[in-house]
């Protein structure tokens, strides 16, 4: 599964270098890629291989496996997919369905599913079980969410460095826009995108996949299945068309953007398991390529 999904992404990325110029990528999108994707990727995974050293690795792998100790991995891993799955067909559904009372609300299909289908509904039938008690909280959520080791925070860093060089180049763009605007802007981002799709992609089921398929195979499935979901909703292909376009030039595109950032997003929290610094990267990414929209 590891080499299989590594090979994947390497071969969407040299189809999408090699078709530079043509229908399917134009050069500056080639550029783009290059500074919103591959280079902050591979900063942040460089840097989180170095920082720190493997100190206290061993410990936290041992907490993972503990706090997933009698979960039906299998059974969940197939709601997870279930889940997944019904994101897209939810998200079209739903657009129809609020275009009919108004015609400018059918954008709040992708976000309403996205919050149901990634966020409530994965946390509540695998994380929680079900059980809806006030207060509840997993183990793995402790792990995640209360991080008390130094040592974990040193993802910061890398963190900060892929943002850094998306920022340098996104900086023409983001210069004198409103600071309140932008602000808001990234509390959308962080509620409506960052914060539900990390609980899912990494927090859930990566964590899952990583104890059943090991952990590079975890990280290079969830990428190719984060890239998939992309591609099914965002401007690269029509999920419901399957024109020959789409299926050729489209989602390779897809794969070679968001994939390789899915191994980053991937590997920082396989690293660190601290759940913050997933959702401050993700926040902080999408809020500079969609800065300028958020401000007109």
């Amino acid at each position: 599964m590891l080499w299989a999904g590594a090979a994947v992404i390497a071969a969407c990325l040299i189809a999408t270098v090699a078709a530079a110029g043509t229908s399917w990528i134009d050069t500056r999108g080639l550029v783009f890629l290059v500074w919103m994707c591959w280079a902050p990727a591979a900063v942040g995974i460089a840097l989180a291989a170095l920082l720190p050293p493997d100190r206290g690795r061993t410990e936290l792998d041992d907490r993972v496996a503990l706090a997933l100790r009698g979960h039906l991995l299998g059974r969940e891993l197939i709601r997870l997919l279930l889940c997944l799955v019904a994101f897209p067909v939810g998200a079209v559904l739903l657009a129809r369905l609020f275009g009919v009372f108004d015609d400018a609300l059918y954008v709040l299909g992708a976000p309403v599913a996205r919050a149901v289908f990634l966020g409530l509904l994965p946390v509540l039938l695998v994380d929680r079980a079900g059980q809806l008690r006030v207060g509840r909280v997993s183990q793995m959520q402790v792990l995640a969410v209360r991080v008390g080791e130094a040592w974990r925070w040193w993802g910061a860093v890398p963190a900060a460095a892929a943002l850094a060089v998306v920022v340098q180049y996104r900086w023409p763009a983001l210069t004198g826009l409103d600071a309140a605007q932008l602000l808001l802007g990234a509390l959308a981002v962080l509620l409506v995108v960052a914060l539900p799709e990390e609980i899912f992609f990494r927090f859930l089921l990566q964590t899952r996949l990583e104890a059943v398929l090991g952990r590079g195979a975890g990280i290079v499935l969830v990428a190719l299945l984060f890239a998939a979901s992309y591609a099914a909703l965002d401007g690269y292909a029509d999920f419901f068309r399957l024109d020959a376009h789409a299926a050729g030039g489209d989602y390779a595109v897809s794969v070679a953007a968001y994939g390789v950032l899915g191994l980053c997003y991937g590997y920082l929290w396989a690293r660190y398991r601290n759940i913050w610094l997933n959702v401050a990267l993700r926040t902080g990414l999408l809020t500079a390529l969609v800065g300028p929209a958020i401000a007109m």
